[in-house]
Parts: C-alpha cells; sequence; structure tokens
C-alpha cells in the first residue's frame, strides 16, 4: 500500500512516497520524491491536493500542478510541470476536484486543481503528447467508451465536454448553462448538478435541473437524467426523476455497480443527511 507523505519545513514542504504492509499499516520504507513550495497549500494548516494511481506496473503522483512517474519500487524515473496557479492566486481552484491520473492505453491524462486544461502525458517518459484548454474545468469524469469511440468526459462550470483521447479534439456534447449570464464575468447560471457519469457503453449520464412546463417563469424545477453519446453528441434520452425532497433538491454523486445506476440526494446542501436512489429506465410507453 502506498501513500504521500508531506512534512513541512520552513519555506518549503517535503514529498515523501511511503510503502505501508496493507494487513497493519507498518511503514515499510520510503522514498522522498520532491520539494513543493508553500504556495501550494490552500489555506493556513491546510494542506494542498495529492492524488497516486497505480497503472501499468507504475505509480503516478499528481500534486501541485507536476505529475510524477515511478517503478514499483517508488524511484522516480520522471517529473512533468504544468502550467499552474496555487489557490491565493487562482479563485476557481477551490471549485475543481482532485482527480487521480487516469491511464489508458499507455497513456496518462490529467487535469489538476489550478489548471484549466487536460493533458495527455506518456507514462513510459513523461512526454507530453497534447494538452487541451478547457474553460472552467471543474472535473475528469472518466473514459466512456471503447476503442476509437472512446472519449474523455469533463465537466466544466457550463458545460460537459467530449475529448479525443488520441488527440485531444474537443466537443461539448451539453450545453448547461441556463440564461446569459453577467455580462461583465461572462459566466452564465447553470443547470448542471454536478453529478455526472462516464459509461463502458460509451454514454455520459448527466443530472440536470428542468424547468417544469406548465411553470417556465416559476422556480419549480425537477431532476432529470440525461443520457449522451460521447462520440457523436447525440442526447439518446431524457429522463425526468420523480419529485425528489427539497425545493430545488441537491443531488450527487451518480455511480454505476452491476450494470445499475445509483444516486443520492439532500434536501439541501447544509443537510448532512443522504438518501441512495436505484435509478432505472422508464418502461417503454
Amino acid at each position: 500500500l502506498w501513500a504521500c507523505e508531506v512534512v513541512s519545513a520552513g519555506l518549503s514542504d517535503s514529498l515523501t512516497l511511503v510503502a505501508l504492509a496493507p494487513a497493519t499499516g507498518v511503514r515499510r520504507g520510503e522514498r522522498r520524491l520532491t520539494t513543493l513550495e508553500t504556495a501550494w497549500q490552500a489555506a493556513q494548516g491546510y494542506l494542498g491536493d495529492c492524488q497516486l494511481a497505480a497503472a501499468d506496473g507504475r505509480l503516478f503522483v499528481a500534486t501541485s500542478g507536476c505529475v510524477l512517474g515511478c517503478d514499483a519500487d517508488g524511484q522516480p524515473l520522471w517529473m512533468r510541470r504544468q502550467p499552474w496557479l496555487g489557490p491565493q492566486a487562482n479563485g476557481w481552484w477551490w471549485h475543481q476536484a482532485g482527480n487521480a491520473p487516469l491511464v489508458h492505453d499507455g497513456t496518462l491524462f490529467i487535469m489538476q486543481p489550478g489548471t484549466q486544461a487536460v493533458s495527455a502525458i506518456d507514462t513510459a517518459n513523461g512526454r507530453l503528447q497534447w494538452r487541451v484548454p478547457v474553460t472552467l474545468a471543474k472535473r475528469l469524469v472518466g473514459l466512456a467508451g471503447r476503442g476509437d469511440a472512446a472519449r474523455l468526459v469533463v465537466e466544466t462550470g457550463e458545460s460537459i465536454v467530449a475529448i479525443d483521447p488520441r488527440d485531444g479534439s474537443t466537443r461539448t456534447i451539453l450545453d448547461g448553462r441556463d440564461g446569459p449570464g453577467d455580462p461583465w464575468l461572462g459566466v452564465a447560471p447553470s443547470r448542471l448538478l454536478h453529478a455526472s457519469l462516464a459509461t463502458a457503453d460509451g454514454r455520459a449520464v448527466v443530472a440536470v435541473h428542468q424547468r417544469r412546463p406548465a411553470a417556465a417563469n416559476s422556480p419549480a424545477l425537477d431532476v432529470a437524467l440525461v443520457w449522451i453519446d460521447v462520440a457523436s453528441g447525440a442526447i439518446d434520452r431524457t429522463d425526468v426523476l420523480p419529485p425528489l425532497e427539497g425545493g430545488p433538491p441537491w443531488v450527487g454523486p451518480l455511480a454505476a455497480a452491476d450494470g445499475k445506476l445509483w444516486l443520492l440526494s439532500q434536501p439541501n446542501p447544509a443537510d448532512m443527511r443522504r438518501q441512495v436512489w436505484e435509478v432505472a429506465a422508464k418502461p417503454a410507453p
């Protein structure tokens, strides 16, 4: 079992990879990886994000705008620095998820807090294959589909984006904006509920708020799930869920297991209680 450990030392922090015995938690060894400037800290007493992934017999560490590739024993092989702004200089940092690196077919895909781009990196040597900017990037949802139809699914503050893992070509598959937005900031209200899922059959499943047709000028909202073909961008189906608690309800995350969909919901963001729903497709009329 591998974990990253940070030791603060004045103006910098030391990042160490620690090997633990899975059954007991006893430390088996450690390797110092690199030194991080304290700008990676989000606030006083709170450290920034650090994520680990294991694939192809190697370890990959993403933190502080950099990516490291290590062998199976934790020995660093390469390091790559990304264009990155720390949380003190980048207010959008707080809206971005700390995703573990995603590895597919010998390529590492990464989007970190502090970056507004998705990068594809060769797992063998750290060579940058491509980098595409993504405005208001929030989360790398996952990989949907297989072969030439596979796409990376990315959630932004205003949309769902599909990226071809081969060359980084990008397509917006769902515009989540609800209204024209602020004329100065250019940020529109979003109907996205930040609950999205990439599926093996090449679909993105996205939860959105949907206005009731009979009350278009009122705040009455329902929750709908939208199934989108990530390769073509076509919407396969939209299903409105039965009424959930709260007005409007807050939902997420979405999860898949054994061919079924599961959804969490809560009446409002301040309520720590959650309901778990199994979501099934409506029968054909």
